[in-house]
């Protein structure tokens, strides 16, 4: 499977020729599924979100709907929020395994003084991916 490559900032990969650069895998799942996967469809009544007008995710999303992880960008940091960071992007890369896509998933955040980091590594085989993103 050829798809577009999404940078670690969320962003389409360009190579120097200006064209749009390509994976033959499922890197471009992970941060979709992380970021698409888990939302809240009902961002005024979460305890998140303090602006629910600025719920971002995905063109589809109706108004009102974000991705959970990106309303822990409104949040007040603390321990508890840089768990729900780890569960949010590990329940929205369930159905890569759920679907016996990957061997297995798995999840870890951490804070860098800056930003909640997310660190994601996915076995399938004898192949591992690792993709590091920041809040």
């Amino acid at each position: 499977m050829i798809d577009f490559k999404i940078t670690d900032d969320f962003d389409l990969s360009f190579a120097s020729n200006g064209d749009f650069n390509t994976v033959n895998d499922i890197e471009t799942a992970i941060p979709c599924a992380m970021f698409l996967e888990a939302r809240d469809t009902d961002a005024t009544q979460s305890f998140i979100i303090g602006k629910p007008n600025a719920a971002r995710g995905h063109f589809g999303m109706t108004e009102g709907e974000g991705s959970l992880l990106w309303k822990l960008d409104q949040a007040r940091l603390s321990t508890n929020v840089i768990n729900e960071a780890r569960l949010f992007a590990t329940n929205g890369l369930q159905f890569l395994q759920d679907d016996e896509v990957v061997d297995t998933v798995s999840v870890a955040s951490s804070y860098n003084g800056s930003a909640i980091i997310l660190n994601v590594q996915i076995e399938n085989g004898n192949s591992t991916i690792e993709r590091s993103f920041k809040l």
